[in-house]
């Protein structure tokens, strides 16, 4: 069986949408044919802020964890010099030093191997001595992991493949650090240099990829894994009020106040006990339970926000759903509504064409660095799978709810008419990248 060692940051037991695609590699990249050696971080405790994040690991030395399927390698973290001010005098003191040298190390690590994730290269260097594989492959962010791969790919005269969980120089929020995005993008370039293959999770990265390299770029979209889906399925939706759930992160250019809004009209006109938000893992939660307290009191029966949970839990409490949430993300796909749809359970999309949203958008200026690419690749790939409802705006969306609601006192449930949407399991995902890998391999 053909080896293949995989660099990943983010990985379980660290509750990541960004974990979510190695790991699935991971478990299911020996039907393909190789053994997955996986070299991440040591992950000790339950994550819920940046405190945890950089807290150093309980260990100094490497864990090997061997399992049914593969090998895992987790390197020690000792936290920097800015990381260990944060973990002494907490967010508040010493921001401008901290910045300063954040920057520092994050210019430096592309010029020697040095910083927080240097274990990472050191653990994998350490493994490639004494063990041979056949292709190195790399998943980002953090981009330094790509250098690694690229380093290691040269010394050990090993095929790497780039895989773009996110896009690097042409990221969001780059267009307000000029002096950084010239040196992510000078960077980026040189590490292209040496890649065999790059994948990328959507034709939006893909074409901003292509500006900087000649090299095949693979689109693999992210997806769902299977056999958590398949389990929900067994699972009777027991909720006995209409239900609407929403996973993960609320950007600033969200715009979860203006939905609190309506929720709270549709209370106000249908009682407490007619309908429940159920929020898990959402990074603002102080935010919306201040908007709550103070604004939409009648929510406060309402709305439930739950902590950060791993993959598979967060699934099975949100299938109870019979809607599930989900704000525009402009030209972005994203990881949850892969999720969404393989639970088949209705969509509900906010917004489409709303004024409000939009002026968010421009405010928080989300969406610059892909002002060239369509604003609609989330509405559509919806429409095409008949997965859910596109809300335009405020006023459609009284009216989603009001149909919603008597569609649930007629019924008991939301019908859900979706297409079939197996080519989004993370199963196949993995198949067809070990294509990729097996075309470098021969």
């Amino acid at each position: 069986m053909k080896k293949v060692l995989i660099l990943a940051y983010d990985f379980p037991p660290f509750v990541s949408v960004g974990g979510l695609r190695p790991y699935n590699w991971f478990k299911y990249m020996k039907d393909c044919g190789y053994e997955p050696i996986v070299v991440t971080r040591q992950w000790d405790e339950e994550y819920n802020g940046i405190a945890d994040y950089v807290t150093p690991s309980s260990t100094s030395k490497t864990v090997f964890e061997e399992n049914g399927f593969g090998t895992i390698i987790k390197s020690p973290y000792f936290p920097n010099f800015p990381n260990r001010l944060y973990l002494k005098y907490g967010e508040h003191k010493f921001k401008l030093i901290r910045k300063v040298c954040s920057a520092f190390f994050e210019i430096s690590q592309f010029l020697w191997i040095t910083g927080p994730k240097k274990e990472i290269y050191k653990s994998a260097n350490q493994y490639l001595k004494n063990n041979r594989v056949d292709i190195i492959l790399a998943t980002g962010d953090p981009f330094v992991l790509f250098h690694y791969a690229s380093l290691l790919s040269q010394q050990y005269k090993t095929p790497w493949i780039a895989d773009y969980r996110d896009p690097w120089s042409f990221g969001l929020g780059m267009d307000k650090k000029i002096i950084y995005k010239r040196w992510s993008r000078f960077i980026e370039k040189k590490t292209l240099k040496t890649v065999s293959e790059i994948t990328a999770v959507s034709n939006i990265f893909l074409n901003k990829i292509q500006l900087l390299t000649d090299k095949k770029i693979h689109v693999i979209p992210n997806g769902y894994d299977p056999e958590i889906i398949d389990n929900l399925e067994l699972q009777n939706r027991t909720n006995k009020i209409l239900t609407i759930g929403f996973i993960g992160s609320i950007y600033k250019w969200n715009p979860v106040k203006q939905f609190l809004k309506i929720l709270s009209t549709f209370v106000s006109q249908n009682g407490d006990d007619s309908i429940r938000l159920n929020m898990y893992g959402i990074n603002n939660k102080k935010n919306v339970q201040k908007l709550i307290e103070t604004k939409y009191t009648n929510l406060q029966k309402v709305v439930t926000i739950y902590p950060r949970l791993p993959n598979d839990e967060v699934l099975a409490e949100s299938s109870k759903s019979h809607v599930l949430l989900l704000f525009n993300y402009y030209a972005i796909i994203g990881t949850k509504i892969y999720d969404y749809m393989g639970m088949k359970i209705p969509i509900l999309f906010c917004f489409s064409n709303d004024e409000i949203t939009d002026n968010l958008r421009d405010k928080y200026k989300a969406m610059n660095e892909y002002s060239d690419q369509p604003f609609d690749a989330q509405q559509k790939l919806i429409e095409e799978k008949n997965a859910g409802i596109i809300v335009e705006n405020s006023i459609h969306l009284i009216k989603t709810l009001e149909s919603l609601s008597s569609e649930f006192k007629e019924n008991g449930e939301i019908k859900c008419h979706s297409l079939d949407n197996q080519e989004f399991s993370r199963k196949r995902q993995t198949e067809k990248l070990s294509q990729i890998m097996n075309a470098l391999t021969n």
